[in-house]
């Protein structure tokens, strides 16, 4: 049916706004390799680590940017919804680690082959530090729950996707990376109460005037001052708003730039909700609120802070500890610079959450240690590297060709184990990328070329490349 016949069908004086919009599914994707935080020690011997609450940091490789992030995340969704594509009527990316200063990452994504072909779906990048995400998020679910969205249309996606660096080896288990992949739609399992309220002001606490760096500059004391400010606003707010408390709340979630920063903010509602109930609580109450946090933080222990898309792996952790059927989640995002919201997502009890959990990736639990000899360092624009690792299915980009276009390589999707590259990184992609544009440049469009994947190390690997519309697209297959 098309849009004309849609609308006809609704009535040509009758607008249908979508009900119970919110989240119908979530895809997390984080990098194949991590670090143990406890590994780290020695960075910084006279600071402990305990209070980060932080086991494993999620690291890139020299293959990964914010881009190969987020498309692997929505490849996962879309994979997962076969046929959905041409009902996505938006696509909203929140990110802090752009990768153009003009060029949107939902641009990229839109790259993917499902879809390539869906020109009349809108797109935009949303960005203010770590907020950014949820700022597409609330964006999506408005646009969704007015007249303006497309009748024809029954679904946006929304994406968060960030690499967290900082310079400085003492900064580095701060780090972490990862995307979050979000369906957003109408009768959704997570309905998106109307209920956000919003806190901001002009801080210098955590930004990057360098363009030409992905490193911020921290003003660390002030920034967790500010965070702490911001979210005793937003729960006032909130409350004052909605008459609700956190006696209303089955279960918190907020943005986690390392799990202490969590507790204390959660500490902070404990302490207003006191305040303004005129209860005093005992400990054992007190522990029972805190412990409401503490499901939201399973899955951020074992990725590090990923900016956007923290706030979202930590909703997905609450999500998958299991909710009953009209259990109100309570959820904080913040931003430096800064901003924060506050809103509810209740379960809706008609339709079941269906979210994988980390027993349903593969990827997860074949995720490798990066540290010792695969580490390479703190290396700008991306952050921690190391020598490089296949995981199937999963997009890789290796750097632009010609400062307009991006290689990206789709990994083997077959069961071999996964081969790791213990290589001299630096030297070898070069080598191979400059093979691979010597050959490419001398291509029609239609040609194609085969390049050994030893090259990089793989030795069972080849790389298929062709040209097409001016656009250069490589991908991997298996040898044999």
């Amino acid at each position: 049916m098309d849009v004309l016949a849609v609308r006809e069908a609704l009535g040509r004086n009758e607008t249908k706004v979508r009900r119970n919009v919110g989240i119908v599914d979530m895809v997390l994707y984080v990098p194949p390799t991590y670090a143990l935080v406890s590994d780290m020690e020695p960075l910084n011997p006279a600071r402990s680590l305990e209070g980060l609450i932080i086991r494993e940091m999620a690291v890139c490789g020299p293959e990964d940017d914010s881009v190969s992030l987020g498309l692997s995340a929505t490849r996962k969704l879309l994979a997962k919804h076969p046929g959905i594509a041409p009902l996505i009527g938006f696509l909203h990316v929140g990110t802090e680690s752009s990768v153009d200063k003009s060029k949107s990452i939902s641009s990229f994504i839109r790259q993917l082959p499902e879809l390539a072909e869906a020109t009349n779906v809108g797109s935009c990048d949303h960005v203010h530090a770590c907020y950014g995400g949820t700022d597409a998020f609330l964006a999506c679910v408005k646009e969704m729950s007015s007249p303006f969205w497309d009748p024809a249309k029954r679904y946006g996606l929304v994406v968060a996707t960030d690499i967290a660096v900082y310079q400085g080896e003492k900064a580095i288990p701060s780090g972490g990376a990862g995307a979050v992949c979000v369906l957003v739609g109408p009768d959704a399992p997570l309905i998106a109460n109307p209920d956000p309220v919003y806190a901001g002001a002009h801080y210098w606490d955590f930004f990057k005037p360098h363009l030409g760096s992905e490193y911020p500059i921290v003003n660390g004391r002030e920034s967790i001052d500010a965070y702490m400010a911001n979210a005793a606003d937003c729960y006032t707010r909130w409350a004052d708003r909605t008459g609700l408390s956190l006696d209303d709340c089955a279960r918190v979630v907020m943005h986690v730039p390392f799990g202490r920063q969590a507790l204390k903010a959660m500490g902070k509602f404990i302490e207003l909700h006191s305040e303004r109930t005129g209860v005093e609580l005992t400990e054992a109450r007190a522990q029972e609120l805190q412990s409401r946090l503490l499901p939201a933080l399973r899955i951020p222990r074992r990725t590090g802070n990923s900016y956007t898309a923290s706030v979202f792996t930590a909703l997905m952790s609450t999500v998958l500890t299991g909710l009953r059927p009209g259990d109100r989640v309570l959820v904080y995002s913040y931003g430096s610079g800064h901003q924060g919201t506050m809103y509810t997502v209740t379960a809706n009890p008609a339709a079941p959450a269906d979210i994988e959990g980390p027993a349903g990736w593969a990827e997860w639990n074949r995720r490798e240690t990066a540290w010792e000899e695969k580490w390479i360092g703190n290396t700008a624009p991306s952050g921690p590297r190391f020598a490089g690792i296949m995981v199937p299915g999963v997009l890789d980009l290796l750097r632009d060709l010609d400062g307009r276009t991006k290689v990206q390589v789709a990994r083997p999707t077959d069961e071999e184990p996964l081969t790791i590259a213990h290589i001299d990184v630096l030297r070898r992609r070069e080598q191979f990328v400059s093979t691979l544009e010597a050959q490419v440049a001398a291509l029609e469009p239609t040609d194609l070329v085969t390049v050994a994947g030893g090259a990089m190390g793989l030795e069972s690997d080849f790389v298929l490349g062709f040209v097409t519309a001016g656009f250069r697209r490589i991908y991997s297959t298996r040898s044999r």
